[in-house]
């Protein structure tokens, strides 16, 4: 069996420095059994009063989770690896020996 909720989430549109404009927006959510479960049990622990609150944190959470996976994902393809940063190259070797990184 499913269960439908109405998820209210606030959209803050502004400028820094200027005091933001929440704006409500609307949407029906349809979660089976076990997912309202999970939901009122974070809601619970979480000491959100209201399902919509919750669900709009959830959904926030859940999005930065995986803007945060990309940005591990470009990071790492972009970082060089420690033998490529600390291998000395002709210019880097010093006549005095030392390494110059």
């Amino acid at each position: 069996m499913s269960s439908e909720i109405n998820l209210n989430c606030d959209l803050r549109i502004g400028r820094l420095g200027q005091e933001d404009r929440a704006q409500r927006h609307h949407a029906v959510v349809t979660l089976n059994d076990e997912q309202l479960a999970a939901v009122e049990g974070w809601r619970t622990a979480h000491g959100i009063a209201a399902q919509s609150d919750a669900l709009g944190e959830l959904v926030r959470l859940g999005l930065l989770s995986e803007i945060a996976k990309i940005f591990r994902l470009i990071s790492d393809n972009r970082a060089p690896t420690t033998a490529q940063t600390c291998k000395p190259s002709d210019s880097q070797s010093g006549r005095d020996g030392g390494m110059k990184l």
